[in-house]
């Protein structure tokens, strides 16, 4: 049912079962209608060390193969069922971000300056392109309507012939590029380390628009989200609000309003019941009171009055004080900033707050604060956050994860895989389902303390993700009471 909504009213989400770019498709939205129904199973893993995978890197899915590259400079091709080597092409340089595929070919572009597109069935390079100014390539290609488009870190931008790797056109954005374009109605968004929003002309590489400058220090490792009219771009904020950043904790609500959004230890112990048990002496538990009557309401789906009339005063401050924003909704159209959004900097580890995914209903998700570390829907009409959905287990605020959805389930990829909140909620039954930890899980390695992530990717009834250097794939696993 609700598939068939998406495909009436948003025919710009792909429907394809695999997921063959970053995010699934040209838009970034992060979404697919092909769900896996839980509960999980790991179907397989691959660890990659000694060779380090990049946290941007996500696995995409294509012609029956898991892509991704590697710092070494390896692009592996494996079974999508069963993790088996399929085969391996060596670029000149590490590959940093995540592939494209898309008539028979997977494109991924290195930091040695060369962009190269390989036959996905052999492995065999098709053709390479190298850049112009030698500074390499730290972003995903972008695969839309036939051709390649992609920054090149020391400020070119680039539209190539997916078939032949000659260059369209390029474009001279002024500043570096480490965002990862996004692809909607003809045009390509990205954002470069001057904090601008760039609009092009998909054909011509003609500048449709250019965005106010946008608040913040970098536009480094995402990407922009381009959903129902606006593009949705997080970066990386220059300092943390005082207000609406990470916690917010030791407020009393009883004083302002907004401080009912809160993440303690003590506040998520009243949510889960265990606050009689322990932690009685904790300076934050005589603010619990502000939100015990709102539980109810927040755990079927639902938000109080209370909440909502809170988010106006988040909203208020954003308008007195602009730089403290790191969530930016413009239109599609002109680039001007559409509304401002209540949101929290959260969830991120010391880099720019993962970007919004579309949930197919009109809303996005986004990172919130509400008695923990959590999630929310962001309603894009309303302008305002119609739902919080709380893990299962309290999530620390530096920690960081990543989104997408697949059916009706919202997948969060934690960047310790294999806690209680690494797994999916579904919007309809409001259940969660953990994903196992793969065996012989890593557990710390030197990537535990970057910035930046991958979310799950989901195809032809596989999740899969990179955590610490490993590649699991789930799947249903069968016969057993979700």
């Amino acid at each position: 049912m609700h598939s068939l909504v998406v495909v009436i009213l948003w025919p710009g989400l792909a429907r394809a079962s695999d997921w063959p770019q970053l995010q699934h498709d040209p838009q970034r939205t992060g979404y697919t209608a092909d769900a896996v129904k839980p509960p999980f199973k790991v179907a397989w893993c691959r660890d990659f060390p000694p060779e380090r995978v990049s946290r941007q890197v996500q696995a995409v899915v294509y012609a029956g193969k898991v892509l991704l590259g590697t710092k070494s400079g390896n692009l592996y091709a494996l079974g999508a069922t069963d993790g088996k080597e399929v085969w391996r092409f060596t670029a000149g340089g590490p590959i940093l971000h995540t592939a494209a595929c898309a008539d028979g070919k997977v494109v991924v572009a290195a930091l040695d300056g060369v962009v190269y597109a390989v036959r996905v069935e052999t492995g065999e390079l098709a053709w390479k392109l190298t850049g112009e100014d030698g500074t390499g390539f730290s972003t995903a290609p972008l695969i839309a309507g036939g051709k390649v488009f992609i920054g090149q870190r020391g400020g070119v931008f680039y539209a190539l012939d997916l078939n032949k790797g000659a260059a369209s056109w390029r474009f001279e954005a002024g500043a570096p590029i480490f965002n990862t374009a996004a692809f909607d109605g003809g045009k390509v968004f990205f954002c470069d380390e001057a904090l601008y929003v760039h609009c092009l002309d998909a054909q011509t590489g003609k500048e449709v628009w250019r965005s106010e400058k946008l608040y913040g220090q970098s536009a480094k490792q995402y990407h922009p989200v381009v959903y129902r009219g606006l593009v949705l771009m997080r970066p990386m904020m220059t300092h943390p609000t005082r207000e609406y950043h990470d916690s917010n904790y030791g407020r009393d609500p009883a004083k302002r309003l907004d401080y009912l959004f809160q993440a303690t230890w003590s506040h998520f112990d009243y949510w889960t019941g265990k606050a009689k048990e322990e932690k009685a002496k904790d300076v934050q538990s005589p603010y619990a009171h502000g939100f015990l009557k709102t539980v109810p309401e927040v755990k079927a789906g639902r938000m109080p009055k209370e909440l909502m009339d809170a988010q106006e005063l988040v909203v208020q401050h954003y308008r007195e004080k602009p730089y403290d924003q790191d969530l930016f909704v413009l239109d599609e159209r002109t680039g001007k900033q559409a509304f401002i959004a209540p949101h929290f900097a959260t969830l991120s580890l010391p880099g720019p707050v993962a970007p919004p995914v579309a949930d197919g209903r009109g809303a996005v998700v986004i990172p919130w604060i509400f008695t923990t570390h959590c999630w929310a829907r962001l309603d894009l009409e309303k302008q305002r956050v119609v739902e919080i959905i709380i893990p299962p287990r309290a999530q620390n605020g530096d920690n960081n994860s990543n989104f997408s959805v697949a059916g009706t389930q919202l997948f969060n990829a934690h960047m310790c895989g294999g806690h209680h909140h690494h797994g999916s909620f579904d919007f309809e039954t409001k259940a969660f389902h953990a994903l196992p930890r793969a065996p012989g899980y890593w557990g710390q390695l030197s990537d535990a303390c970057e910035s930046g992530g991958n979310a799950a990717s989901v195809a032809n009834g596989f999740i899969y993700h990179v955590n610490y250097h490993q590649l699991t794939a789930w799947t249903t696993a069968q016969g057993e009471k979700p």
